[in-house]
C-alpha cells in the first residue's frame, strides 16, 4: 500500500485514463512504472501518476475514489484524457476539446448534479453516458445536454468534488456515434489514438509542482512594447487557441501576423495593441488566426 504523504514535499498530477490502450504510450514513453495497489491498475513516475480506471462510470468512481483515498497528499489535480463520441456531428474526427461542464445520464435521464472543470477557457460539455451509445435515437436523446459523450468523466468528476481536487478533461474524438456504432475500429486503433493523446498531453503537462504548466515563454521582437498585463492577456488567449488547434505558440503568433505588424511605421505599444486585437478576434471566434 502507498504511503499517504507527500514524497519531499512535491504534489503532482492524477491521470485518469479509461483503458490501457489509450494509455499505452503514456506509460511506454514516459517510462512509467507500476504501482503495488490492490484496487486499481495504476503506474507512476517522477512527475505523475497514472490511473487506468476501466469503462463505465461504476468503474471510474470506485477506482478514482479509491486511489484519491490513498493518495490524497500526493494529487495536486485530476487530468482525464481520453476518447470520445461526438453526438454533435459538425464536430470532427481527430480533433481535441477541453472539456467546461460534465454531465451524466442513468436509466436514459440526465443525472441533476454537474460539475465544472478547472479550464476556465474550456467552452463544451460532455456527457457521460450508462451504457455505450450503439444507436442515433439514444444519441439525439443526449446531445441537447452536450455535444460530446464518454463513459467516465462524470464519475471522475464527482471523486474530484468529493477530495476538493480541481480537474480538467480533454477529449480526443474518435467517432460519431450517431453515424457508425461498431467500436472494432475504435480498438484496432488505440495505439493511434494513444499516441494523439500523449502528443496533446505533453504540451499541457505540468513541469513543476506548481500544477497546470504555463510554457508560453516568447520573447517578443523589440518592435513591440508588452507590459506584464498584456502578456498575461497574450498568455490566456494563447493557451485558448493552442489547446483548440493543437499548434504550437509561435505558430499561432505568426498566424495572428507578428512579423507583418512589427514593421508597421506606428509606435511599439501601438504593435502590441494590434496583435492583441488579432489574437482576440480569433479568440472570440475560437479559430485559428489570421492577419
Amino acid at each position: 500500500m502507498p504511503e499517504n504523504r507527500r514524497k519531499n514535499g512535491v504534489t503532482k498530477p492524477l491521470l485518469v485514463m479509461a483503458h490501457r490502450g489509450e494509455a499505452q504510450m503514456f506509460i511506454k514513453n514516459w517510462q512509467m512504472s507500476r504501482v503495488d495497489f490492490p484496487f486499481a491498475e495504476m503506474f507512476e513516475q517522477s512527475d505523475a501518476l497514472l490511473l487506468i480506471c476501466g469503462e463505465g462510470m461504476q468503474n471510474a468512481t470506485a477506482k478514482t475514489a479509491a486511489v484519491c483515498g490513498a493518495f490524497r497528499d500526493q494529487i495536486c489535480e485530476v487530468l482525464n484524457f481520453g476518447i470520445a463520441g461526438a453526438l454533435d456531428e459538425r464536430l470532427s474526427i481527430g480533433d481535441y476539446y477541453s472539456i467546461r461542464t460534465a454531465y451524466g445520464e442513468l436509466s436514459g435521464e440526465a443525472v441533476f448534479q454537474t460539475f465544472t472543470s478547472a479550464d476556465a477557457t474550456a467552452t463544451i460539455d460532455c456527457i457521460s453516458a450508462s451504457r455505450r451509445v450503439r444507436n442515433g435515437e439514444f444519441a439525439r436523446k443526449l446531445l441537447p445536454f452536450a455535444p460530446i459523450v464518454d463513459r467516465e468523466l462524470w464519475g471522475i468528476a464527482s471523486i474530484c468534488k468529493m477530495f476538493r481536487l480541481p480537474f480538467r478533461s480533454f477529449k480526443l474524438i474518435s467517432d460519431v456515434p450517431a453515424v457508425e456504432n461498431d467500436c472494432a475500429p475504435i480498438a484496432e486503433n488505440a495505439a493511434v489514438f494513444s499516441e494523439k493523446l500523449f502528443s496533446f498531453a505533453e504540451k499541457i503537462m505540468p513541469n513543476s509542482e506548481s500544477g497546470f504548466a504555463e510554457k508560453y515563454e516568447f520573447t517578443f521582437p523589440e518592435q513591440f512594447h508588452v507590459t506584464f498585463s498584456q502578456r498575461k492577456q497574450i498568455e490566456n488567449m494563447m493557451q485558448s487557441l493552442c489547446l483548440k488547434h493543437r499548434i504550437a505558440e509561435i505558430e499561432i503568433l505568426e498566424k495572428a501576423g507578428i512579423a507583418k505588424i512589427a514593421h508597421f511605421d506606428i509606435s511599439p505599444k501601438q504593435r502590441t495593441t494590434l496583435l492583441i486585437e488579432s489574437l482576440n478576434d480569433s479568440y472570440r471566434r475560437n479559430s485559428a488566426p489570421h492577419c
